[in-house]
């Protein structure tokens, strides 16, 4: 066996998640790659870490994500020696648990454009804002770094209709409606 796997686990903090793990020993150890996955069948690389080729100590290791997936994420080991021999270990589960905030959109109905507030989406963050019609097709996109407040958007050229308002930054989700006359 290339390594003896003591210890593997993935904790959030804050808004980050945190992968360590413990070797007892490891024989021909080229390198680890941490693998992310969103559903625990399809499986990207997000890090490569150096093994200590042949050791006897006792080491451990360590990698943050910065950029996890909202809700539920796998992530697992892959170890790989020189001679291209791998192994890949049992997952484990991350639940990044986020706030839902109601978007308080204004005026409605509207006839050239939105103001978007929330007393809820306080942070100074990447938000994304994404505008659907009612058959679910994205119909404008926006970024605001900042804080999603008083937040104006042209929707003049939408056709009159009902619309589905969407924002998400690394900690909320937000959800709103309005009428394009």
């Amino acid at each position: 066996m290339p390594i003896d796997l003591v210890s593997f686990t993935a904790d959030l903090d804050n808004s980050d998640v945190h992968v360590d793990w413990t070797v007892a020993s490891q024989t021909n150890n080229d390198y680890f790659n941490i693998q992310r996955s969103i559903d625990g069948f399809d499986w990207e690389d997000i890090a490569n870490v150096a093994g200590a080729g042949s050791s006897s100590q006792m080491l451990s290791y360590s990698y943050v994500d910065t950029d996890p997936y909202l809700g539920v994420s796998y992530y697992r080991l892959k170890q790989t020696d020189y001679d291209g021999n791998f192994e890949i270990f049992e997952p484990v589960a991350v639940l990044y648990d986020i706030d839902m905030v109601e978007l308080l959109i204004s005026p409605n109905p509207v006839t050239d454009a939105i103001r978007i507030t929330t007393d809820g989406m306080v942070h100074n963050d990447l938000n994304i804002i994404r505008i659907y019609d009612v058959k679910g097709n994205m119909v404008l996109h926006n970024n605001l770094i900042g804080v999603l407040k008083n937040y104006s958007i042209n929707v003049d050229a939408l056709v009159p209709g009902i619309y589905i308002v969407k924002s998400k930054n690394r900690k909320q989700l937000g959800a709103g409606k309005f009428v394009k006359e």
